[in-house]
């Protein structure tokens, strides 16, 4: 198990994308966790969809399943945080949409815990079996371990992502003021100060403000066809 945690722990670090990461941490629970064969992550994506990276193909369809269903574990786990075990699913009457076709797969019982942020729940691991008592007592804390690492590595992703845009931001800014005090022979503080008054007044962010002056500069540097 500690071997396996620390694979996934390498792949948080790894500069791939948060799918292949997710996907990673998937397919290391399914073949850490005992009598665990399948595992899949809910996750909503920026868009509001919810992204399902799973071990196998298999999982990755029911997911999908679920969350066209609006019903199942996960969407279980994701609504109310609580923690799922379901030891033999011939005999749940929750979800039927779901139940059905995960026992059509050969899916007998499932753990499903959920995914926190700020004691907020937001995405959900499901761990699958293909049999009946498989699944140990204890199961929900050693998934509930892989969660722990999910959650990790999508912080790990938005911190990124919004240092990324920090850093965008930042760019577009200083090109902004730069092209403001050519155009206008205005020194630093007095282009920042034109910014300021410009977002103010339209109401809109500084770096809206900033990319617009960059794309305007951009666009009047554009030689029309012809017209060169």
């Amino acid at each position: 198990m500690s071997a396996s945690l620390a694979s996934a722990a390498r792949g948080i670090s790894a500069p791939d994308a948060l799918e292949q990461t997710l996907a990673q941490i998937a397919e290391v629970a399914a073949t850490s966790l005992p009598g665990v064969d399948e595992v899949a992550i809910h996750l909503p994506s920026v868009h509001g969809e919810i992204m399902v990276c799973a071990s196998g193909a298999t999982v990755g369809d029911l997911g999908r399943l679920e969350r066209e269903a609006g019903e199942g574990p996960s969407t279980h786990v994701r609504e109310t945080g609580e923690v799922v075990r379901v030891d033999d699913l011939r005999h749940e009457q929750r979800w039927p949409s779901f139940v059905g076709p995960a026992a059509q797969l050969g899916f007998t019982a499932l753990v499903a815990v959920p995914l926190d942020v700020g004691r907020r729940p937001f995405g959900a691991l499901v761990a699958y079996s293909r049999s009946v008592e498989a699944l140990k007592s204890g199961s929900e804390q050693s998934a509930a371990l892989f969660a722990v690492h999910a959650t990790l590595a999508i912080e790990h992703s938005r911190r990124i992502a919004n240092l990324n845009v920090a850093l965008d931001t930042r760019k577009d800014i200083g090109l902004a003021l730069g092209i403001l005090m050519e155009r206008l022979s205005i020194t630093e503080d007095q282009a920042f100060a034109y910014l300021t008054r410009q977002s103010a007044a339209t109401q809109t962010k500084l770096r809206v403000v900033a990319a617009g002056v960059v794309e305007e500069a951009q666009n009047r540097s554009v030689p029309v066809e012809g017209h060169e």
